[in-house]
């Protein structure tokens, strides 16, 4: 019985863990990318591959491929590529969580009689079916972008691909800047709107969240409320604290607050 639960938490542990895309990683159990130079045919040639798992879409397998081919391009001393050959499939795989049974048994009596009622009851129990995708990518590796453009195909830019993805995925220090350049940006907007239908536990959340992210006027913002007490309570060290960061961005305002509590004049 202990082994049957934990073989059930096993497999439920590992659904739960595998319930977000691949990430961009080497392979492992849960997918991501491969890359073999193919020298037996040219020095130039390598054939990359990105395996998704059931919660990744094809579009972000192809990309990551893509990806793949630029860095390993870039390692080898290449500046561009063409994909001679691409292909995507998809692999189906089936977990089977089996059912857990209990069951109760009342007794009765009557006089010398007695009888008893057992409900049995079934918890749990399941199939989960994932699909699993792959994109696979053969190209070829140029040191210039006009020997790569004497070959049918689109000539990418290796360094180009890199950075546009690293931002687009979040990747790297700079993809790890415009990623929280925009959820800074959407946290404020956020703000903007639960400041205008008057919700003021959003209006926190959302400015403190967008704060925490970067964003400038909403770091200014929220020195204000930790200087005037406004909902939240007064506390002038917090308060400079979200000066500074957005003073350190340039914001003028917030220099001048900063500056007031420093030298302890109120505003």
């Amino acid at each position: 019985m202990v082994k049957k639960i934990l073989f059930i938490a096993f497999l439920v542990i590992f659904i739960v863990s595998c319930a977000a895309p691949t990430k961009y990683q080497p392979l492992s159990h849960t997918g991501g990318y491969s890359d073999k130079r193919q020298t037996y045919i040219d020095e130039n040639i390598y054939e990359v591959a990105f395996y998704g798992n059931g919660f990744t879409s094809i579009s972000r397998t192809e990309e990551l491929a893509l990806l793949r081919a630029a860095e390993v391009t870039l390692k080898d001393g290449y500046g561009y590529f063409i994909i001679i050959d691409a292909n995507s499939y998809i692999d189906s795989s089936t977990i089977t969580i089996p059912a857990s049974y209990q069951s109760t048994t009342n007794l009765y009596s009557y006089g010398n009689a007695v009888t008893a009622t057992t409900t049995t009851w079934q918890t749990g129990g399941g199939t989960h079916t994932s699909r699993h995708p792959t994109h696979r990518i053969k190209i070829a590796a140029f040191k210039s972008s006009s020997e790569a453009g004497k070959n049918d195909g689109t000539v990418y830019d290796s360094q180009r691909v890199k950075t546009e993805l690293f931002g687009r995925y979040g990747i790297g220090k700079e993809g790890e800047k415009n990623r929280s350049k925009k959820l800074a940006t959407a946290y404020y907007d956020n703000y903007l709107e639960a400041k205008e239908v008057g919700n003021n536990k959003s209006v926190r959340i959302n400015l403190e969240k967008a704060a925490k992210y970067g964003h400038a006027e909403a770091q200014f913002l929220l020195g204000l409320m930790y200087t005037d007490g406004l909902r939240v309570v007064k506390n002038k060290q917090a308060a400079m604290k979200w000066f500074r960061k957005a003073a350190e961005q340039g914001h003028v305002d917030a220099q001048n607050n900063l500056n007031l509590l420093i030298h302890h004049v109120d505003r």
